[in-house]
């Protein structure tokens, strides 16, 4: 067809470029506003999108907060709301309100925790990019939540909740190989030796470096068990009091009534190889022979001074429970305590395994031990430890150094000499963690 144009249709064919030209000029130039439309509405709906984000991690930390510190709020008292929309704008004022402080920086953007004193509600605020951005998204959630108490895993292989020191060539051990025997002290941690650690060590007060697996320190605190020996009380076959043996509520044939130690219900028993001798005011138990009685032993307001089991012979099967005379209170006279002497032997009682806990030592107050000495099971303390010689235990050592009773045998907890710790993984215990469990109740987006 252009072959045959002639030179009087030169004319049309430039009017048809033209034409054509633009609109495609005009078509490309609506593609491109369109696109910039675009972007902006995507930009605006990322922001949107994480701004909800941002908000559900300012409320995984107030939660996390309020598992420690039940009491916590930020002191508003939200008024009666008639509609979200009005609940809305008094939860972003709120936040808005809050100091420059309280923002919680999260990638891309800030969050907000408003928690009103005296009511199971947490609003969280999400900023994106920023509480002070113009523009911004605002995202705001509420949610309702309960605490719960929780039983105690132990998840360090050693856990001092106050100072700690070691010496000589002291090891901790990670008995299946994976490196995984942390330790984790919440006070000080000072080296006078080579001990080595076969997992993270890490400090709440101390600053230690990190790697890439294992964090720096200092680091939070982590929680400890309330450590109450009647949690242990129902397993024990024997309850010592004073001088006196009894039948404790597991006992075969003269259980405790009433399962409350040392209370006059109780029915007399012969405990073999056990016994006792007062001094200074308490009374000061010991076994008496390697075929002592074996069991679960609570021992009431006293101390155990002595030998459990012999290094010469199989381990003696005996869970040992201490409880002290100011019941966690480091008050009145030194009690609850267990200095253990050398070439002990000893291993969790079958009847604690089988309630599924592998706890071989519970004390209110310290735990000393000397010499050579071996314990199958977990030891749980509620003073300090001192581990020296050539200590050797299977399972975790947890010391929650809640405070020191004037004149008991340990001062500050030390692990010294080669004693060793071989800890095989996470364990349960019957102990409630001093730390709550937050469990959210309901959510809504305002």
């Amino acid at each position: 067809m252009i072959a045959r144009l002639t030179r009087r249709d030169d004319g049309a064919a430039m009017l048809i470029t033209i034409v054509v030209g633009s609109a495609l000029v005009l078509v490309t130039t609506i593609m491109l506003m369109r696109g910039v439309t675009q972007l902006g509405s995507t930009a605006a709906d990322g922001r949107w999108d994480g701004a909800l984000d941002t908000a559900e991690s300012g409320l995984d930390l107030a939660l996390q907060h309020l598992e420690i510190e039940p009491a916590w709020g930020t002191g508003e008292e939200p008024p009666s709301f008639t509609s979200p929309a009005e609940e809305r704008a008094w939860a972003i004022a709120a936040a808005r309100a809050r100091p420059a402080s309280e923002v919680i920086e999260v990638p891309g953007g800030e969050a907000v925790v408003v928690k009103p004193d005296g009511i199971s509600y947490v609003y969280a605020v999400g900023f994106r990019p920023s509480r002070d951005a113009e523009p911004v998204s605002v995202r705001a959630v509420r949610v309702g939540y309960v605490l719960h108490e929780v039983e105690y895993i132990v998840e360090h292989a050693l856990l001092v909740g106050d100072d700690m020191i070691f010496t000589g060539s002291a090891l901790v051990n990670d008995t299946n190989g994976n490196e995984g025997a942390a330790v984790h002290v919440n006070g000080e941690v000072t080296f006078g030796g080579a001990a080595d650690i076969e997992g993270c060590l890490s400090s709440s007060s101390s600053t230690l470096g990190g790697d890439v697996n294992c964090p720096a320190s200092p680091t939070a605190p982590e929680p400890l068990p309330d450590l109450d020996p009647l949690v242990m009380y129902p397993f024990a076959h024997y309850v010592l009091c004073g001088g006196s043996a009894f039948g404790g509520p597991a006992h075969d044939t003269a259980p405790d009534p009433d399962e409350t130690p040392c209370n006059g219900n109780e029915t007399v028993v012969l405990v073999a190889g056990w016994a006792s001798t007062p001094k200074s005011g308490v009374y000061e138990w010991k076994t008496t022979s390697s075929s002592a009685a074996e069991g679960v032993v609570y021992i009431h307001h006293g101390n155990f001074v002595g030998k459990l089991g012999d290094s010469s012979s199989d381990p003696m099967d005996v869970t040992i429970v201490l409880s002290a005379i100011g019941d966690g209170t480091c008050t009145g006279l030194p009690s609850g305590n267990l200095e253990l002497a050398g070439n002990s032997n000893f291993e969790t009682h079958p009847s604690i395994e089988a309630a599924g806990y592998d706890i071989a030592i519970v004390a209110q107050g310290d735990v000393d031990m000397e010499g050579n000495v071996e314990v199958d099971g977990m030891i749980m303390l509620q003073e300090q430890i001192d581990d020296r010689g050539n200590a050797d235990q299977w399972g975790a050592v947890v010391a929650v150094g809640a405070c020191h009773t004037t004149g008991s045998p340990v001062v500050e907890s030390t692990m010294t000499g080669n004693s060793s710790i071989n800890y095989p993984g996470p364990l349960p215990t019957p102990f409630l963690s001093t730390e709550l469990q937050a469990e959210i109740t309901e959510w809504f987006e305002l």
